[in-house]
This record gives structure tokens, sequence and C-alpha cells, in this order.
């Protein structure tokens, strides 16, 4: 593993408690030597964090498993509790754990939702999300999506839970190529999966019976990105859902400019996730990758964090909306200075800050978790997980 470099998070906020998980002590040719979380209960104020409990060998007190990635966590508020989803690695062996908790602090795991023996990497890009709304027929219903890595092709699937992440169904698939599913669900209960498919584009998956059965991949839309190496930014899309159902949809793509000389993050909405807007752009001018978007609650306020990429290096940046989506504001940087990408860890894809940023609400106000690296101190790294308000 790398000195000091976290990677990679994800957050949910409920009230005033945020909960993040992240990467610790990534390695360059795959995931990370344990998985961290950090929790606030005062809106992002003050963290407390640790390390997941008995995932890898890194871990306190260790685990079965070499390493592990993709780390994601939801809420599921008929339970009332918060499960934390880890990609687990070790020769031989993958794993889909989920760890428990009543409060984001004190952590109880981890159970296997999915495990295979096979030599090579079984499972990958998984996500967690759990149907909290209150008149959904399938509320309290948490759903584990992730691509099963085939030979030669890949399936997109997804297990269920009823009873706050302890026990996981069977799998339900369909044969698509996908990378970095992201499950969403609708007011009325409607599941829809939004994925990249390297050979299509950006589709999406709709189930109505709450995951039991999976239909057929939609366009969302096709893809024009730039390579952005040697930074690590793949394409991946972000989705969320806002008080009316609306399915909203982020990524990078170069459509917009000439050549395709760099990627702005582009925008796109469905009101029940078969059909698609064309997708408009919401940054100009710098390069930028990895968006994320987060729906405030309520009143339906979005708000995009992504990187933009600079000659001098990354900085990370926030944009809102208050008229869902029609226009946006003028971009905040969040960084405190511009990150040389010498400063962050390597990986076989490029100089890593993340694939996830985590961004939500609380307070009224965004509030983005992401890796900012520091300056290396005699050439170790120190590169952190961060909060910042909008």
């Amino acid at each position: 593993a790398q000195h000091e470099s976290e990677v990679e998070p994800d957050s949910q906020t409920v009230g005033l408690t945020t909960v993040s998980v992240f990467q610790v002590g990534r390695i360059r040719d795959g995931a990370a030597a344990s998985i961290g979380f950090s929790t606030s209960k005062d809106g992002g104020r003050t963290w407390r964090e640790g390390i997941l409990p008995s995932l890898t060998s890194s871990s306190t007190p260790p685990g079965p498993s070499a390493r592990a990635s993709d780390p994601v966590v939801a809420w599921d508020a008929a339970h009332g509790v918060w499960l934390a989803n880890t990609l687990a690695i070790s020769p031989g062996v993958t794993r889909l754990t989920i760890h428990r908790s009543p409060d984001g602090l004190t952590w109880s795991g981890p159970i296997d939702a999915a495990l295979v023996e096979q030599r090579t990497l079984a499972y990958d890009k998984n996500w967690l999300t759990c149907d909290n709304g209150p008149a959904s027929p399938f509320r309290g219903r948490c759903y584990l999506a992730y691509t099963v890595i085939g030979d030669p092709r890949d399936d997109l699937a997804v297990q269920r839970s009823d009873d706050g992440g302890r026990t996981w169904s069977a799998a339900a698939t369909v044969r698509t190529p996908v990378t970095g599913v992201i499950p969403v669900v609708r007011p009325d209960g409607t599941l829809v999966l939004t994925f990249w498919s390297e050979r299509s584009g950006m589709l999406a998956v709709i189930s109505q019976d709450g995951g039991v059965t999976l239909g057929s991949p939609v366009l969302i839309s096709e893809l024009r990105a730039r390579n952005t190496r040697p930074f690590r930014a793949p394409p991946l899309i972000a989705a969320d859902v806002d008080p009316a159902g609306r399915v909203l949809a982020v990524w990078q793509d170069c459509r917009f400019r000439g050549g395709c000389e760099g990627n702005d993050v582009v925008f796109s909405q469905s009101p029940d996730g078969r059909s698609w807007s064309q997708p408009v752009r919401v940054t100009r001018g710098r390069d930028t990758a990895i968006p994320t978007i987060g729906v405030e609650p309520g009143t339906g306020r979005l708000a995009i964090a992504y990187y933009a990429i600079r000659p001098g290096g990354i900085d990370a940046e926030l944009v809102t909306s208050t008229n869902g989506g029609a226009s946006w504001s003028a971009p905040q940087r969040l960084t405190p200075r511009t990150m040389p990408v010498t400063w962050m860890p390597d990986t076989t894809l490029g100089r890593m800050l993340a694939d996830y940023i985590g961004v939500s609400w609380s307070r009224g106000r965004p509030l983005v978790v992401y890796a900012l690296a520091s300056p290396p101190r005699n050439g170790k790294l120190r590169q952190a997980i961060y909060a910042a308000r909008g």
C-alpha cells in the first residue's frame, strides 16, 4: 500500500448525520489495504473516524481478505441502520460485504452478500441504495448492484435485502456490458439502474417489482469522452432522484468541444428512467472529471461536485441549481490550492483521487466529501479525505 493514501469516498447525509466511507492505503495494481469511515453528527463541523472491522488483514481486528475497494454507504430508514458495502478481494476469492451500524460509529460485520471462489476477479464496481420512500410498496428494501465479470460478456446483477442488510437474495441479472452501475429509487418504488456501457454509452435498466426482475437496457445517451491520463478518471455516470421522482444523471463528456479537446460535466433527466432528455452542458472552459450529483430532500435543489483539470493539476469544484437543472451557479472552488498529480497515489490507470466523490445536503447547504492531496513530505504521500460546505 502507498503511504497515507486515502481515495474514493462516498457519503450520505440524514438530518445532521453524515457518514462517509473510503479506501485507506491505495495499492497500485488495485484496491486498498483497508476501508475507513468518518462520521459527523453536527452537519459536517466535526468528524470521528475509524476502520471497518474484520474486513482485511490490515483491519482491526483483522479479517480474511487481502484488500478492499469500492466502498459505498446507505441509510435504511425503515430498519434504522447504516450499511457499508465493500468489494473484498483475496487470491481465489471475491466477496461483496456488508457492515451494519446503528449510528455510523460502531460497525458490526462483515456479512457476505455474495461470494465466489475463482482465480480471477468475479465482481466489480458495486453500489448500494435503500428504498426510504414513505409511499413506496418496497420501503425498507435495500439494493446491491454490481458487475459480474464474465468471459466474454458481463452481467449486471442486483441483490435485495428486506431485513436491514442481514440477509440478501439471489441476484437478478441482465446480460450487458456494464461499468459503474448506480441504483436509485423513485418515490413510487421504481428501481432505476444507471451505468456506463463501453459498447453503447450511458444506459438504464428499470425494475418495477422491487428488483425481482430487470428490464432490457435503454439508452440514456451515447458517450464521447476524452482520456484524462495521467489523471485517473473513468467516465462513470452518477445519478439521484428529486422529490418529484425525476431521475437526474451526470457524467463527463467532450461532445460540446471541437475535436473532443476536453470534457464538460453534462446533465440529463428522465421522468421515469425510460425516456431521457438530451444532455446539456453544465460546465465550460476547464476540463472536468468524476462528477457526482446530490439532491436536497424536500426542496429539490441540486449540487454537482467534480474535479477540474488544469495545466498545474486538479481542483475540486461545486455548482448548484435552484431550478431543477435549468441553470447552474458559477463554479465554487473547494480545494485550498491546485493539486499536482505527482502528489497523488499511483494506479495502473493513472494518478488517483477517486472514481467517486460524495455530495449530499446538510443544514440547507451542499456538503462535499472528497480526496485532497497535500505536498508529499520526505518523499511520502499525504492524501486524505476532507469535507467542504458549499
